[in-house]
């Protein structure tokens, strides 16, 4: 359950606002929490429940004589909310990754060798060209980086 609980609030510190983090670290805490109608309202507004969409972090159960609610962590909802999220994040960043260059690379037309933007990061000035380190010339400007 620790291990658990550590990912959840670091998630919830993540995405959430401060007001939902000191709720969620108060459930975490006492594992079962009564809330009455009005301090349950900050948990129901829309902000709170589209950063995590289909997750019932939150679960309740309403007792038929009072207004209150019993409120708890479902960890493993949250875990495997939490897990499908970031694999989405992962696929778009790879669809990102899959468009953009793999390498910038530099060529020199006087050695017509060609750099690695690792190689000469430290070279390159402001407009983006490049020093040569292999030309016999001093700050010679070359050509923009190929793609």
């Amino acid at each position: 359950m620790e291990n658990s609980d550590v990912f959840i609030r670091t998630l919830v510190r993540a995405f959430y606002d401060a007001e939902h983090v000191i709720i969620i670290d108060i459930l975490l805490r006492h594992e079962m929490y009564v809330f009455s109608w009005r301090s349950w309202q900050p948990l129901k507004n829309d902000h709170f429940r589209s950063n995590a969409p289909g997750c019932s972090v939150l679960g309740s159960t309403e007792s038929s004589e009072k207004r209150d609610r019993y409120v708890f962590v479902d960890r493993r909802q949250a875990i495997h909310t939490a897990s499908s999220t970031l694999r989405k994040m992962q696929d778009q960043i790879s669809q990102i990754d899959a468009v953009s260059p793999a390498a910038i690379t530099y060529e020199c037309p006087n050695c017509v060798r060609t750099w690695e933007l690792i190689d000469v990061i430290d070279s390159v000035n402001s407009s983006g060209h490049f020093i040569c380190k292999n030309c016999p010339r001093e700050h010679v400007l070359v050509e923009e980086p190929h793609l």
